[in-house]
């Protein structure tokens, strides 16, 4: 009985023991699986302190580069700074000392008044103290500490020529003029261009260029009112905003087409310029003599009118007779070949250059301003003109010629024109086809038949 029972209780408490032991094992086997978990993750977060620390050095390396780089910028900051506060005393010290007022002449075109040239170098320092004082009483009072310069730009033996071919001047007169104006003022010169249609042109628009760019220039004195090459330099000085330092001088009644459209200031100087066209006197050509009182017998005297300032660059000459030799042409110019129709020219001769003394277009027109027109060529060119549509008209514009124009401001054919239609017809203006308005003596001629 005894002995049972001592076996039951070993039994029992093995039992136990068993399952103490399983129960150790079990929680060891738990802390073993996460044991290595945590090795694992130990291990992951090694790897990612080791990506994290080579990041930081990288950043850390390029926090070093926009240091340096921050420090150079904030250097280069400075001296840019410590630079334009010297140009801006600069350019300050150049407003407050003595402002500059220059003139820019076109003396092709604008011509100092015959009175001034015919008294030689006492007429050139007239002519320079007028010009002076026209400058300064347009600026007045703010010009009284301003320097002025001026410049005439020319073609010097052209311009020579013309004048005493129209008898405003002998070349004696004329240099002596020139002398005087240059002797007048420390500032004021002439530049002789040579012979060439754009020699003064080019001169001029880099001279405006430079000058309107300055700061210290109050104001520049334009003369080149008569051409219209001159629009794209003066719109440019628009674009960039120097262009109200521009006052155009205006010498005629006109100023030319592809100006007006600016809006410059003008300023007139009346008896210190021409204030009209030249005109040339050419040869006789079929024209008769008429006796003078001595019994000489003059030559005829056909005129021509021709820009002021004409030189050769306005070359409606007359030839002389064709059974005589002609004469070489001036530089740059050229006769046309008498076997080629005026059309057929490469390029051909400009119509309103040679018609009406005026191209709106200047010196971008496509067509030719050299060459030198006998009375017969413009005779034909003036016929084969009338045969072509006014380019204006047709755009249904006001044409600035009006009856002086030399193109055609209505079709021939009027109401009859078989191509309007068809909407091929030259004449596109608007009223270019309407009957024209018949003049009272055809009118009468009419009743009377």
């Amino acid at each position: 009985m005894g002995d049972e029972e001592n076996t039951a209780v070993s039994s029992g408490r093995w039992q136990d023991l068993v399952g103490e032991l399983s129960s150790l094992y079990s929680h060891a086997q738990q802390r073993s699986v996460r044991l290595d978990q945590v090795q694992q993750e130990l291990v992951v977060t090694q790897v990612q302190n080791e990506e994290l620390e080579k990041r930081v050095r990288e950043l850390e390396r390029e926090v070093q580069v926009w240091r340096q780089a921050h420090e150079r910028e904030c250097i280069d900051k400075d001296a840019v700074e410590v630079a334009k506060q010297a140009l801006e005393q600069e350019m300050q010290s150049l407003k407050d000392d003595a402002p500059l007022i220059v003139c820019l002449i076109d003396g092709d075109g604008t011509i100092f008044a015959s009175d001034y040239i015919m008294n030689g170098q006492q007429g050139g320092r007239a002519a320079a103290q007028a010009l002076h004082r026209g400058m300064l009483e347009y600026l007045a009072p703010h010009g009284t500490r301003a320097a002025v310069c001026a410049t005439v730009y020319c073609n010097r033996s052209g311009l020579r020529d013309t004048l005493v071919r129209t008898g405003t001047c002998t070349s004696q007169q004329f240099d002596a003029f020139w002398i005087g104006f240059v002797q007048a003022a420390s500032m004021f010169c002439l530049v002789d261009v040579g012979p060439g249609k754009e020699a003064a042109d080019a001169k001029l628009r880099e001279a405006l260029r430079i000058y309107a760019r300055m700061p210290q220039v109050m104001r520049i004195f334009f003369g080149g009112a008569h051409d219209g090459g001159y629009r794209p330099p003066l719109s440019a000085l628009q674009t960039e905003g120097h262009l109200d330092k521009v006052v155009l001088i205006k010498t005629q009644d006109d100023i030319a087409l592809d100006l007006r459209t600016l809006n410059l200031s003008t300023v007139i100087w009346n008896g210190l310029f021409m204030p009209q066209k030249l005109q040339i006197p050419g040869n006789a050509n079929g024209n008769g003599a008429r006796g003078t009182a001595g019994g000489a017998t003059p030559r005829p005297q056909p005129h021509m009118n021709l820009p002021l300032g004409a030189t050769p660059r306005m070359p409606n000459v007359n030839l002389p007779p064709e059974d005589s030799p002609r004469p070489d042409p001036p530089p740059g110019k050229r006769y046309p070949d008498p076997k080629i129709p005026l059309g057929r020219h490469v390029p051909p001769p400009c119509n309103f250059f040679y018609l009406i003394s005026m191209c709106p277009q200047g010196t971008k027109c496509p067509y030719g301003h050299n060459f030198i027109l006998n009375p017969d060529q413009m005779a034909a060119l003036r016929k084969a003109a009338k045969k072509a549509p006014c380019y204006i008209v047709n755009r249904n514009q006001k044409c600035p010629y009006g009856e002086r124009c030399c193109m055609s401001h209505k079709c021939p054919r009027a109401t009859n024109c078989p191509y309007i239609k068809a909407g091929k017809c030259k004449w596109t203006g608007n009223f270019m086809h309407d009957q024209p308005a018949a003049s009272p003596a055809a009118a009468s001629g009419s009743g009377s038949g």
